[in-house]
């Protein structure tokens, strides 16, 4: 009887232990925006928030690389470096010439099996998000191919964006894209924009969003 309880007792702390998430809040210096990373299931994500709304659901990290899937099965690791950044430049030639600049940083390690695979660094400003991964070498295999990227974002029904296209090359006047100046698209509904297809623009260097519109 012993036996059959220590057993149970063991089976319910192996379970309650594959359901545990560790999560990560990473602030910014006002405390308004914040990013949450997660590995809840084994899954890496993040989400962000402004004053308590959402603002990026619950989004996908992740990579596919010639040296291991890393978007699946990973654990958030503790050794997490933080700092604040705070930087002052002067540029004469662009439309604002004294930029201040300051953000958080954290560099968070993700695991698989006990070993280092990789970090997302994130930088959280006042106004804005981006992050950036650091993939580790496995053995002897030095060059590290992104196959595919897990990498998405996820946002709230009902967001309009403000988009900043980035044409092809050798194109429109004198043959001169991609160029500075580009059209842009103001307050489109973001479900609308999903699927379209353009002809004259591949990618999108920017997303400027707002909930709840």
């Amino acid at each position: 009887m012993i036996k059959r309880v220590l057993l149970s007792s063991f089976a319910a702390i192996i379970c309650f232990t594959g359901l545990y998430a560790s999560e990560k809040d990473v602030l910014s210096p006002d405390g308004r925006v914040k990013v949450v990373v997660s590995d809840e299931g084994g899954m890496p994500s993040y989400q962000v928030l402004y004053d308590g709304v959402v603002f990026i659901k619950k989004s996908p990290l992740g990579l596919k690389t010639n040296i291991g899937d890393f978007t699946s099965s990973l654990t958030l690791g503790s050794d997490i470096a933080e700092l604040p950044i705070w930087k002052n430049y002067r540029l004469p030639n662009i439309k604002k010439s004294k930029v201040d600049y300051s953000a958080e940083s954290a560099v968070i390690p993700f695991t698989k099996e006990g070993q280092k695979v990789f970090d997302v660094e994130f930088r959280v400003s006042n106004n804005d998000v981006a992050f950036r991964y650091t993939v580790y070498p496995k053995k002897d295999i030095l060059c590290c191919v992104v196959q595919q990227e897990a990498t998405g974002f996820v946002l709230p029904e009902g967001t309009t964006t403000f988009l900043c296209p980035q044409s092809t090359p050798m194109g429109g006047f004198a043959r001169t894209s991609p160029s500075y100046e580009t059209p842009y698209t103001v307050a489109i509904r973001w479900e609308k924009m999903v699927g379209e297809k353009d002809t004259h623009f591949l990618v999108y260097l920017k997303i400027l969003t707002k909930v709840g519109c």
